[in-house]
C-alpha cells in the first residue's frame, strides 16, 4: 500500500513543479502508454486489468501499432517486409554475419516480446479496418505539433528530447506511440470530454494544499498498533523507527519521508488522515487492504496562487490522457472478445503444422520472417 502511495506522491509532485519536470511527466506517461496494450493483448481472451486507485493509480495504455495510410481501410494491405539490398550486417575476422543470422539471434532473445507487439498491431489494424477508421500522416504530424506546443517546445526540440531521454526515434514515436493513441481515440467512438468537476479536482491536486508526512508501513497489525502508541507519545522518534521498522523500501532509508500528499490522489484513507493531522502529530493505524500504515505530519503546505485560466488547457490535456488510458482498456477488451489469435510460436505442434508462421490473427498469418525483421 504505502509503496504505491509513495510512488504516486512522487509522480504528483513531479508533475507540478517546472517545465522540465512536466516534460518528464509526459515522457513517463508515454512509457506507460506503451505498456498497457502489450499487457492487454498478452493473453488474448483475458480482459485487461482495470486502472487501480488503491492507493495509487496504476496507469495504462498502448503498445506499437502499424501506421495506417490515407487509403480506405479495406484497401490497406499489411505490407510484406522488404529487406535492404545489402544482406551483410557485420564482418568478424573476415567472416560475414548476414541479416538472417542476426534476425534469428534477435528472435531467440526477444521473440516472445516482439510477437506480442506484432499481435497488437494486427488486432488494432483489423478493428480500424472494420470500423472504417484511418490515421493519416497529417494526423500524426498535427499531434506532434500539438504535444510540443503544450510543453512550449518546437517539434524538433520535443522529438530530440524523446530520443535523448527515452531512446525513442522520431519515426518510432510517430508509428508506435502516436498512431495507436489517435486510433484508440477514434475507436472509442466518442470525443473525450472533461467536466468542470474533474477540472476542479485536477486543479486542487496540482495547486491545492499539501501535507508533508513521514510514513511507516507494516504487514503486522499488532506490531503497527504497538508502534503507534509508542510514537504518539514520542513523535520525535518517528524517523528512527521508520528506518528500523517500515516495510516500505522507498521511504524507510530516509526516515519514512515521502513526497507531499495532495488532494484526490492515492488512497482516500491515507489522504483523509494526513489532512486531519496537525504539525508533529501522529495518526492512528490506517489499514489499507492487508497492510497497516502510520503517518506523522511534518508540515502543512498552503495552496499555490495560480489562476485557473493559466493552467486550464494543460489540466484538460492531462485529464484527457488519463481517460484515454481507461478507454484503451475498454477498447482492447472489446477487440479481444471478437478476435481469434493462435500463438504458433509457443506451440510446438502448431509450429510443425505451420512452418514459417509465428501467429495468426483472425486467420491472417504473421510470419517468422516478419518477426525476425
Amino acid at each position: 500500500m504505502a509503496r504505491k502511495d509513495a510512488r504516486q506522491a512522487h509522480r504528483v509532485a513531479g508533475s507540478e513543479t517546472s517545465p522540465r519536470t512536466s516534460r518528464r511527466w509526459l515522457l513517463g506517461s508515454i512509457a506507460i502508454l506503451a505498456i498497457t496494450v502489450c499487457a492487454a493483448v498478452k493473453s488474448v481472451g483475458t480482459a485487461p486489468e482495470a486502472n487501480a486507485q488503491s492507493p495509487a493509480n496504476q496507469a495504462a495504455a498502448s503498445q506499437p501499432v502499424r501506421q495506417a495510410s490515407a487509403q480506405s481501410p479495406a484497401e490497406q494491405p499489411i505490407p510484406e517486409y522488404q529487406p535492404p539490398q545489402h544482406d551483410v550486417m557485420a564482418i568478424v575476422n573476415g567472416q560475414d554475419i548476414n541479416r538472417q543470422q542476426l534476425a534469428q539471434a534477435c528472435i531467440e532473445r526477444f521473440g516472445e516480446d516482439v510477437l506480442e507487439s506484432l499481435v497488437n498491431k494486427r488486432l488494432i489494424e483489423h478493428r480500424c479496418r472494420n470500423r472504417g477508421i484511418t490515421v493519416t500522416d497529417a494526423d500524426i504530424e498535427a499531434e506532434v505539433d500539438r504535444i510540443a506546443k503544450r510543453f512550449k517546445l518546437d517539434r524538433e526540440q520535443w522529438l530530440g528530447l524523446l530520443e535523448k531521454e527515452r531512446g525513442v526515434k522520431p519515426e518510432e514515436y510517430k508509428r508506435d506511440i502516436l498512431w495507436p493513441t489517435i486510433a484508440l481515440r477514434r475507436l472509442a467512438g466518442t470525443e473525450i470530454q472533461v467536466t468542470q468537476d474533474e477540472l476542479l479536482r485536477a486543479y486542487e491536486t496540482r495547486f491545492g494544499p499539501k501535507v508533508q508526512v513521514r510514513l511507516i508501513v507494516l504487514s503486522d497489525g499488532k506490531r503497527a498498533a504497538q508502534l503507534q502508541r509508542q510514537l504518539a507519545a514520542r513523535s520525535d522518534d518517528f524517523a528512527r523507527v521508520a528506518m528500523q521498522e517500515s516495510e516500505d523500501v522507498n521511504s524507510a532509508s530516509i526516515g519514512g519521508l515521502i513526497q507531499p500528499i495532495s488532494l484526490h490522489v492515492g488512497d482516500p484513507l491515507i489522504e483523509q488522515a494526513a489532512f486531519a493531522l496537525e504539525r508533529g502529530q501522529v495518526s492512528s493505524v490506517i489499514q489499507v487492504e492487508n497492510q497497516f500504515a502510520i503517518i506523522k505530519c511534518e508540515n502543512k503546505i498552503p495552496p499555490r496562487k495560480v489562476a485557473m485560466e493559466e493552467v486550464r488547457s494543460s489540466l484538460q490535456e492531462q485529464i484527457k490522457e488519463e481517460k484515454l488510458r481507461q478507454v484503451a482498456g475498454t477498447v482492447f477488451e472489446a477487440v479481444q472478445k471478437t478476435a481469434t489469435v493462435k500463438n504458433v510460436y509457443n506451440d510446438p505442434t502448431l509450429r510443425n503444422q505451420m512452418p514459417g508462421v509465428v501467429a495468426t490473427v483472425n486467420g491472417e498469418q504473421i510470419t517468422m520472417r516478419e518477426l525476425g525483421a
